[in-house]
């Protein structure tokens, strides 16, 4: 950035910050690219304490602290600050409860509560502050509740859950929360969202919530103790799960994965467990990934921030964001990846899904590596490093677009049968042994668009069908894939620093047509997903620029380790 253009952006951006103070407005939660914002949840204002208070209780309204000398549960049905509770309320709650929770530690076995609020008159379970949450050391477990939030509360200690969903239940938040410190005994996760056999959960949001020290991380065997689990298993056709965001969270250090999406095992489990949103987290060193989904459809996984320092002599998968059984419109879009074992993997996944979709789209993946003492051959088809590793194929298409893909042993792995298009891809950097691309079975349709390839080692390896070919004519002139693809330096403006835009003169800028992942994607959900991976618009210039960036013609002035905006 010159002077000039540096002084008129900052003199533009303080015009805008002075006209918000100016005028009262307040910058509004906007959710990651292609995900719709919640209904519920996200922007209602916790009510002032009831005008009774501090000397008189106030009907449905709750004061508890068991830490005053005061407290006491007896002829003291809701309790007030001059003369708290000691416990948490039970049962049935009408709209419009209030149940506001102060100091010590709230252990005992699971709470079991039912709040029915509304709309307009929803139901707050709330400790003091962000700065003064009360530790509940147990689980509370809603069902048939709507209409509900849950916020500063810190779930810690115990081995069980911090918050169950069940029954038929509609509208609930957990946010501004912790849920940490818990030891792992049985398959569970921090929050749990499971309706009951022919019941349905609908419309609810984890937000800006830390998960954390969830089981042991760093075992040789799997815990999984997850950060949010949405699942159905052991239900049937009767129940369904839908309408579900995990938003602005931050997850480290969990035995399992940060977000598991898991529809069960029966057949076409996953039509009953939809529309999922996860989008705007920060999730690292967990023991599994940051974000998995099984059986699902309609998964949407956006501008997610995941890494993961590789354990060594491989404990850890270490996936930033990871797929299997055949979930259907899965999108994974717009996602920072760096320091994994691997980038994006499809594991297992069924034969009957033949035409389920997976979308991966404008991801920035870099710095993709195999662990410390982990075993590393080329002509192993599994091997760790890989940018985007496709085990199973399922005959699920497969769409891998738009992405950057920097600092790698392997670019694109695919093993096994299943359509697969891949375009408009930047590979910059792998193993000099490794490929940009390596299909292992091609008897299904597998199209490689336009792609730019480029290695300062000068490697140019490509393996099709289980043969090599060491440079990109020889690879399109034997399996007439890539054409128009190009070896040759994308100009990154600094990617020793983690800087992946575009410079003035690189070959990626207006390197081909917007590609129909696009518009299938309005089509379905009624959302533009036409941006960069920094939310800058696409196209600028007359064609689609090639990897997750547009060029742009001022130099982004973020710190290494971010994604940058785009404008041009």
């Amino acid at each position: 950035m010159n002077k000039s253009s540096g002084r008129y952006f900052l003199a533009s951006l303080v015009t805008i910050l002075l006209s918000l103070v100016l005028t009262g407005t307040a910058l509004a939660y906007q959710p990651p690219i292609g995900i719709p914002k919640p209904s519920f949840g996200i922007d209602e204002v916790s009510p002032v304490n009831p005008i009774a208070w501090p000397s008189a209780e106030a009907s449905n309204a709750y004061y508890i602290d068991k830490t005053s000398p005061l407290a006491t549960d007896s002829a003291n049905p809701f309790g007030f600050p001059d003369k708290p509770r000691l416990t948490l309320p039970r049962g049935v709650l009408p709209a419009g409860t209030l149940i506001e929770i102060h100091g010590g530690v709230y252990a005992g076995a699971d709470l079991y509560l039912s709040c029915a609020g509304t709309l307009a008159n929803p139901c707050w379970i709330r400790g003091q502050d962000s700065q003064n949450m009360p530790v509940i050391s147990r689980t509370i477990t809603m069902r048939e509740s709507s209409y509900t939030i849950l916020e500063n509360i810190d779930f810690s200690g115990a081995s069980g859950p911090g918050l169950t969903l069940i029954g038929s239940s509609h509208h609930i938040a957990l946010r501004n929360s912790r849920v940490r410190n818990k030891t792992y005994l049985r398959h569970t996760a921090g929050v749990i969202i499971r309706p009951n056999s022919g019941m349905m959960i609908t419309d609810i949001v984890v937000y800006n919530t830390s998960f954390y020290s969830l089981g042991d991380w760093t075992v040789p065997q799997d815990q999984d103790f997850h950060g949010v689990n949405a699942d159905l298993w052991g239900r049937d056709s009767t129940s369904e799960l839908k309408n579900i965001w995990v938003l602005a969270s931050t997850f480290y250090n969990l035995s399992g994965n940060g977000v598991q999406i898991n529809a069960g095992n029966w057949t076409d489990s996953y039509r009953y467990l939809h529309h999922v949103y996860i989008g705007g987290n920060i999730a690292y060193d967990n023991r599994q990934s940051g974000i998995w989904s099984k059986q699902a459809s309609d998964v949407i996984i956006s501008q997610n921030t995941l890494h993961g320092r590789p354990l060594a002599n491989g404990l850890q998968p270490g996936d930033g964001v990871g797929y299997q059984y055949g979930p259907n419109n899965i999108w994974i879009i717009y996602n920072h990846i760096y320091d994994s074992n691997f980038g994006i993997r499809q594991s297992d996944t069924n034969p009957i899904n033949v035409g389920h979709k997976a979308y991966i789209i404008g991801n920035l993946i870099h710095n993709i590596h195999p662990g410390p003492g982990v075993g590393y051959s080329l002509r192993d088809p599994w091997r760790r490093g890989q940018g985007i590793a496709l085990w199973e194929g399922g005959d699920m298409d497969r769409y891998i677009i738009d992405n950057t893909i920097f600092d790698v042993e392997g670019g694109i792995n695919l093993i096994h049968h299943g359509p697969a298009r891949i375009a408009g891809n930047i590979i910059f950097g792998i193993n000099p042994g490794d490929f940009y691309i390596a299909a292992w079975q091609t008897q299904d349709v597998t199209v490689v668009g336009k792609n730019i390839f480029y290695d300062p080692g000068q490697s140019e390896n490509f393996s099709w069908g289980n043969r090599d070919y060491s440079t990109l004519n020889a690879f399109s002139l034997a399996s007439g894939q890539c054409q128009g693809c190009l070896v040759s330096n994308p100009l990154f403006v600094d990617a020793a620093s983690n800087n992946f835009n575009l410079r003035q003169g690189s070959p990626a800028i207006d390197f081909r047509a917007e590609d129909s992942v696009y518009s299938i994607f309005q089509t379905l959900y009624g959302l533009d997903i036409r941006l960069d991976a920094g939310g800058g618009a696409r196209p600028r210039g007359r064609q689609w620029d090639a990897g997750a960036f547009e060029y742009q013609f001022l130099p982004p002035l973020s710190p290494p380790g971010t994604m940058t905006l785009s404008c041009r």
